[in-house]
């Protein structure tokens, strides 16, 4: 008797992130899904893994390319730039004679997203959203003999959407991240791009307008798992190393296991490494791993104003320290200052102070256009009408301290300040470059 035929499932990612020079991103959540699934009985016998990784949000290109494929299950990792156009092919291939199962997971693949048209009445062509970590989940949805609601309902991790709305929470049950199949020592990754590295899981300090959150401290890397991470990203001829962490000192555990690693393999002085710094916790050793490393260094301020700060769960930094943490990394690495436009309880004239403080350091900046984000401020906006947001992109359009025509007002300035700086100005995003 002939084996039954094998099953077929198409990862998709939208990234139109291109990198400047040697910055080379490329999908990462989306191998470490793939290297779960080869990395489990699932791959020899009953399913095909294809990747379907996209530069531009061509929704016909899109629908076309999954088609050719003839998929049985299509999972997708949406951000916010990226729910949207996926939610759209969704409900042109639910058209389809033979239409596929349709996954969406990925940091926007929360019940809070579908809050507004035209992303409510989309979301009905969703069959389950994967909450959270989806290595483990997508092993159990793939396991099901029958891939309809009522079975994915069924399983942790997986929230699907009936009569009352989206149902489902995260799964409790979480492999350390030794025990995840890893993307580079399965050959997953493309060749000489920015190797993407995770050394720990979560963020322990929950800032309202993020979306990290949910750190318990024990999803951190060993030494020995990241010096066979680091030894197979150079055999893959990486341009750089890329922390996808929330912070390279948020986790001491982590950060001793990377720089243990880092002394056996010697890559990040290399290649050099890019990563976000938490300024309050900065100390000596990070300073030395920095100065070892060709590195590149994010430092988010947010705001300057403590009451502003603390209204957001975000821990106040003291600002001489503050001010002396940006030096001392600025001598050994190169320094991009973050600023967020339209913090709630923040005002134009706090957010000018904060920018000309951050300007005054002689770093590149960038400002971010606050994000009402699932699993952050979303889960406030939809009920608060003191708040309003765009449907589709999420950014924040009114809040407390800020009015419409304030936050458009004080976005027009900036693009005018970011031109004059010869700066760039996408999307929500300003950068301003180094004098």
């Amino acid at each position: 008797m002939a084996p039954p035929p094998r099953r077929r499932i198409v990862l998709a990612s939208i990234d139109p992130w291109r990198g400047e020079g040697d910055f080379r991103p490329f999908d990462y959540g989306l191998r470490r899904i793939a290297a779960a699934i080869a990395g489990s009985e699932l791959a020899s016998a009953d399913w095909e893994v294809h990747l379907l990784s996209r530069r531009d949000e061509d929704v016909d290109a899109l629908v076309a390319a999954v088609r050719e494929l003839e998929p049985d299950v299509v999972g997708v990792s949406a951000y916010v730039w990226s729910l949207g156009p996926f939610l759209e092919a969704a409900a042109i291939l639910k058209g389809d004679p033979r239409p596929p199962v349709v996954l969406v997971g990925g940091p926007s693949a929360r019940p809070g997203s579908f809050a507004r048209d035209p992303l409510r009445a989309l979301g009905r062509h969703v069959d389950a959203l994967v909450l959270g970590d989806g290595e483990e989940t997508i092993l159990d949805v793939l396991s099901l003999p029958q891939l309809d609601r009522a079975s994915l309902a069924s399983i942790p991790g997986v929230a699907t959407f009936g009569p009352l709305g989206w149902r489902g929470m995260r799964r409790a049950a979480r492999l350390p991240l030794d025990a995840l199949p890893s993307p580079y020592q399965l050959g997953l990754v493309p060749r000489e791009a920015t190797a993407h590295l995770e050394i720990f899981r979560g963020c322990p300090l929950s800032c309202t307008f993020c979306q990290w959150g949910r750190y318990d401290g024990e999803r951190a890397a060993s030494a020995d798992h990241l010096e066979r991470e680091l030894s197979a990203i150079g055999r893959m001829g990486a341009r750089g190393v890329f922390l996808v962490d929330a912070g390279l000192n948020l986790s001491a555990r982590a950060f001793r296991a990377l720089a243990e690693a880092e002394r056996r393999v010697g890559l990040l002085a290399k290649v050099g490494l890019n990563c976000e710094l938490y300024p309050s916790y900065v100390r000596s050793e990070h300073l030395e791993l920095l100065s070892r490393a060709r590195s590149h260094v994010g430092i988010g301020i947010q705001s300057l104003d403590p009451v502003v700060l603390a209204g957001l769960d975000r821990p106040v930094t003291d600002l001489a320290r503050m001010k002396g943490v940006i030096e001392d990394v600025a001598r050994v690495a190169d320094v991009l200052l973050e600023v967020i436009l339209g913090l709630p309880g923040d005002s134009p004239d706090g957010f000018r102070r904060t920018l000309d403080w951050a300007r005054s350091f002689g770093c590149s900046v960038n400002v971010y256009h606050c994000l009402v984000l699932p699993d952050a401020l979303l889960d406030r906006a939809v009920a608060d009408d003191a708040f309003d947001y765009d449907p589709v992109t999420f950014a924040l359009r009114r809040a407390p301290g800020w009015t419409e025509d304030a936050l458009a007002k004080t976005a027009a300035r900036l693009d005018q300040e970011t031109a004059n700086a010869r700066g760039m100005a996408l999307a929500g995003t300003w950068h301003l470059p180094r004098p």
